[in-house]
């Protein structure tokens, strides 16, 4: 009995050896993309050969490619490995022990192939560049993570764009920039709260959807690998040296499940007091020659607090809801002192004068959206704001002879504004073929009450725009062919005291693209979209701009329609990106600003031109000589030619052809950039600009979570900038003022990032509207 128990208890021990050795082998190793790179955050699911339903672990991919699965027993299991953007790679790994004293870990490596299909549209492959019919897109490498703090950073990868190192705002000269992150209208400083790893790939459309505004504007569409379950959140501060100014922002996030809740602050101060004013009128009214010049001090200054509470639940694959809740506060004040030179028919008199201008306005706003996947291929987007301002202004001029009052004017304007916009999308997909109808409607109501020399009234207008559309998108020939076709119809309502009425534009847009190469994409296309007059230009009411000079809206401005041919060609390679387009415009009815002479004083009021046109060529091209991105160089300019046919300024033209560059060096943890521009002049009527000049040089250092910067703004120019009338004008108008305080004035930046937690996807959402027209 005693031999046979240690017989049976051998085999126990036996028996259970065996099924601990085969419960002791686990999988690892890594997953790279066919670029090069990590597959971050790539999925890896390990089920049975035999049942495929039953999954027995999953697990992502790190930031290094690295893997890890939990020890299973010896045997034969599918390994199965997907990524957005890549083929999904499904492959039979056996489980078991090689020898004899050999480690129990079983070592595969995998590589991801970039899956075309998965990414619609013509694409151009040149490194970690994708260019598509209606924007490229931009893979971020490791190299990228490296050296960039924040995927604000991220941006200087986009050859169009430009960031503006004392207001951290993005600039693109083909026109204003609207951002996105996942689909969801953001803005620099929410950027910020994202660090480079989270970032999989920036889009830039030059050519949006409807459900990124569409029109002229160009959109930036971050997308992010994934959120952060736990507490996130970030401080960015950046102060000015020569004067009084900082840019600062605060950020907390908070994630669990499918909710997550944001709270973000943001302030921008500026006092400055050393603003030199220098400005010219000469007109002749009634028989009578005037000119007035001054000279002066400028004070300026701003103050914006932004506050933004945002709650969002999802499922991924299923829904998103979202909601916004914000509120910008601002507070300005500009005074200027002046010595005045005035000639009354070429007789002099001397004064002295006082112009001030107090500003505050407070407009809440709460943001609502809804997007739904009814199935696989359909879906179904629901978005309405409503906002309300509250502004309030308050104007006063005075001048002075020999301490007697000549002049005396004062203003106040109280404006009491609410809006709603709202959008709804229904999206389908077949196959090779995708369809989205919406409609988007908004209300405005502007109550002004205005009090001044010329009048003491309340004024209330009513707006009402509406927008139908369907949109269609299709590729062929193996993608090589690409096309959308967007038709619709634009409408708007004006309501007032002057004028009842609607205006109708038909609203279509084609575009489409060809692969001639594997590097170089042509692309052709044309649209019309609306022109209309804002509430603030409708106001009809009267303000004093100088002696004799009144400034007025008009109630009776007409909304018109423009329309644009382009043929566009970008070429993309390993270290050279060049996007070359040509364009034609024509709009009818756009609206100017015109001097005219009145009964009584010169005025200068909005008016509808007969016609405009503007041909030209703009250019971007971006250099990056060295494999690992240590020397960036970025040329953005064009030449343009533009015609403009007035009632009051006549027919006249302009050529202008800008030019920005920028340098960028990067090593290590250390960043270095100059920025510069050439013959930054702009028309607008009846003014040409000559814009604020660039010249920044700038340093940035990164530690861990931290990063310091200091920014060089100025740097051994001038910093000015003023305009002068053109064509015909009645009133010949100069103007230049020179901020002392900016030429070489120092920029200290500091940030901070702090948070942990674990992975998880978030959703996509595709349709964002705001009201930022507060009728002053």
């Amino acid at each position: 009995m005693e031999t046979l128990r240690y017989l049976l208890l051998l085999v126990a021990v036996l028996m259970g050896g065996g099924t601990i050795a085969s419960g002791q082998i686990a999988l690892s190793g890594t997953v790279m993309t066919d670029s090069g790179e990590p597959a971050a955050f790539a999925n890896v699911i390990l089920t049975p050969v035999a049942d495929t339903t039953r999954v027995l672990d999953a697990g992502l991919v790190d930031m290094t490619g690295h893997y890890a699965l939990k020890k299973q027993r010896q045997g034969r299991y599918l390994v199965t490995i997907s990524l957005v953007g890549y083929r999904t790679l499904r492959e039979e790994v056996l489980l078991r022990t090689a020898s004899v004293g050999a480690g129990t870990d079983v070592v595969r490596d995998f590589v991801l192939t970039a899956d075309v299909e998965q990414i619609e549209g013509v694409v151009v492959r040149g490194s970690n560049v994708v260019q598509q019919l209606d924007r490229t897109v931009y893979q971020i490498s490791r190299e990228d993570r490296q050296r960039a703090y924040s995927a604000l950073d991220l941006m200087e990868k986009v050859p169009q764009l430009r960031l503006d190192p004392l207001s951290q705002k993005l600039a693109s000269q083909a026109g204003s920039v609207n951002l996105f992150i996942n689909g969801v209208a953001a803005s620099e400083q929410e950027l910020k709260t994202l660090r480079p790893e989270d970032i999989k790939t920036i889009e830039y459309y030059d050519l949006p959807p409807m459900r990124y505004g569409g029109g002229d504007s160009k959109a930036v569409n971050v997308v992010t690998k994934g959120a952060v379950a736990g507490f996130y959140g970030g401080v960015d501060l950046s102060h000015g040296t020569s004067h009084s100014y900082f840019n600062d922002g605060l950020y907390l996030k908070y994630n669990r499940g499918k909710g997550q809740l944001m709270l973000r602050y943001e302030t921008n101060y500026k006092n400055d007091k050393n603003i030199g004013e220098w400005e010219r009128y000469a007109y002749t009214l009634h028989d009578v020659d005037y000119v007035k010049e001054a000279t002066g001090r400028r004070h300026l200054m701003y103050f914006v607090n932004n506050i933004n509470l945002q709650y969002t639940n999802q499922k991924q694959d299923n829904y998103i809801f979202q909601a916004l809740a914000s509120t910008n506060v601002l507070e300005t004040e500009n005074t200027v002192n002046t010595d005045i030179d005035w000639f009354v028919d070429e007789i002099l008199n001397e004064r002295t004068g006082v112009s001030r201008s107090l500003q505050h306005s407070v407009s809440p706003s709460l943001n609502l959206y809804l997007w739904k996947q009814l199935d696989k291929k359909q879906e179904i987007i629901a978005n309405l704001v409503g906002t309300y301002f509250d502004a309030f202004g308050d104007n006063k001029e005075e001048e002075w002879m020999a301490e007697v009052p000549v002049l005396n004017d004062r203003q106040t304007m109280q404006n009491n504004k609410y809006s709603v916009i709202g959008e709804g999308m229904y999206s389908k997909h077949f196959g090779h073929v995708s369809l989205s109808v919406g409609e988007q409607f908004s209300y405005e109501h502007l109550a002004s009450l205005i009090d001044n020399s010329f009048v003491n009234d309340r004024y209330v207008t009513e707006l009402i725009s509406t927008q139908t559309y369907a949109e269609v998108d299709g590729r062929h020939l193996d993608n090589k062919l690409q096309w959308r076709l967007s038709l619709g119809a634009s409408g708007r309502y004006t309501g007032s005291r002057e004028v009842e009425e609607w205006n109708w534009v038909f609203t279509p847009r084609l575009t489409v693209g060809y692969q001639i190469l594997p590097t170089l994409l042509v692309r052709a296309g044309f649209s019309q979209y609306n022109t209309s007059p804002s509430l603030s230009q409708l106001n009809n009411s009267a303000t004093l701009v100088s002696d004799n000079i009144i400034q007025r809206g008009n109630p009776y401005l007409k909304s018109g329609f423009a329309n644009t041919t382009f043929l566009g060609l970008s070429y993309t390679n390993n270290w050279l990106a060049v996007y070359l387009t040509g364009s034609f415009q024509y709009a009818k009815n756009p609206i100017n600003t015109y001097f005219v002479e009145g009964e009584q004083y010169m005025e200068l009021v909005q008016e509808n031109a007969y016609w405009s046109r503007v041909a030209g060529v703009n250019y971007n091209i971006q250099i990056t000589p060295f494999a690992n991105r240590i020397l960036t160089l970025k040329l953005t300019g064009g030449v343009y030619y533009q015609q403009y046919d007035s009632p009051f300024a006549g027919r006249f033209d302009y050529v202008t052809y800008p030019l920005s560059y920028e340098v960028d060096v990067n090593w290590k943890n250390f960043t270095a950039f100059y920025q510069g521009a050439l013959n930054n002049r702009y028309l607008n009527l009846p003014y040409l600009i000559d814009a604020q000049p660039v010249s920044n040089l700038g340093v940035r250092y990164r530690y861990k979570d931290w990063m310091f910067s200091a920014t060089w703004i100025g740097l051994l120019i001038d910093w000015s900038y003023g305009g002068r009338t053109v064509g015909a004008s009645v009133v010949q108008h100069d103007q230049l003022a020179t901020y002392w305080n900016n030429r070489n004035m120092i920029l200290i930046g500091v940030s901070f990032q702090f948070g942990k937690g674990r992975v998880y996807n978030e959703a996509t959402r595709r349709v964002d509207n705001a009201d930022r027209d507060s009728g002053l």
